[in-house]
């Protein structure tokens, strides 16, 4: 009965203790105390605490005091010595709360510092891409306004493009180019790349 208690253990830890109180005390009522039975259900109350939600450890945390007395019960130990006992078997469950606890603590820090690395290279990926994208941008106005300006200087209002860029607000009217070249000259110079 108590190796079954220890054999659930981590998949039922309240069920696991309590079966192996259940067999602590029938085993010092009506067959006699044995030496290793003590033993098996400090593990027991051990991983009560390290593997129990801490609600359902806390209710095993009840279930102590009686389990141990009823082992003494047959005895004729001294009451500080149940007492020790009771304490001991308290400090090893609360040793397994504490690591349970420390556990969990980690388990936290791991999580959000995860999720602070996936922020991080968020940005980072967003950064870069905003330099990239803006970079690119800038080239293509450059060359745009450089090509406008070529192509100003060489076409006659009539073979201009349709599509003109916003002008400089500060001067509105362009200064009037005097030197045009012919239609046909335009549209050859106009399907010749200037800037690659």
């Amino acid at each position: 009965m108590i190796a079954a208690g220890l054999a659930v253990r981590r998949r039922a830890p309240l069920a696991g203790y309590v079966v192996g109180t259940v067999g602590l005390v029938v085993e010092a009522l009506w067959v006699g105390p044995g030496q290793l039975t003590p033993v098996a259900n400090l593990i027991g109350v051990h991983s009560l605490g390290l593997y129990a939600s801490p609600r359902r450890a806390g209710l095993g945390a009840l279930l102590v005091p009686p389990g141990v007395l009823a082992h003494f019960a047959p005895k004729d130990d001294p009451w500080v010595t149940q007492v020790a006992v009771v304490l001991v078997w308290l400090l090893v469950w609360a040793a397994g709360c504490a690591t349970a606890r420390r556990r969990r603590e980690t388990e936290e820090l791991r999580r959000l510092l995860r999720r602070e690395t996936v922020v991080a290279e968020r940005v980072r990926i967003a950064r870069e891409l905003h330099d990239v994208v803006g970079h690119s941008v800038n080239a293509m106005l450059v060359q745009a306004g450089a090509g406008r300006m070529v192509l100003d200087t060489r076409c006659s209002p009539t073979s201009r493009p349709a599509y003109r860029p916003p002008r400089d607000p500060l001067n509105p009217e362009p200064a009037p180019s005097t030197r045009y070249m012919p239609i046909e000259l335009c549209a050859a110079v106009s399907a010749k790349p200037y800037f690659s």
